[in-house]
């Protein structure tokens, strides 16, 4: 399955914690789309997981990491792509 993923870094993290951040999602095979965002959110990330178990174990994962500060995660599974993304 897809999911639309908007993350919100703690306000005090600085930029240590984005670096950190951005290295683990480097490595992390379920992201396939990152980007830096303006606005309440500072990620948005395209993730694709088996199965919302699967995507509840991974972002469990990464809120226990305290070396990501996180403050909170919103997921959109995808329904339907109306426009593909052109390549």
């Amino acid at each position: 399955m897809s999911l639309l993923v908007l993350v919100a870094l703690s306000n005090q993290s600085g930029r240590a914690a984005q670096k950190a951040f951005e290295a683990t999602l480097r490595n992390c095979l379920e992201v396939h789309e990152c980007q830096l965002i303006s606005g309440h959110f500072d990620y948005s990330l395209r993730l694709r997981c088996r199965d919302m178990e699967h995507y509840r174990l991974l972002s469990e994962s990464w809120m226990n990491d305290d070396t990501l500060h996180i403050d909170k995660l919103v997921a959109h599974p995808v329904l339907a792509e109306v426009k593909p993304m052109a390549r």
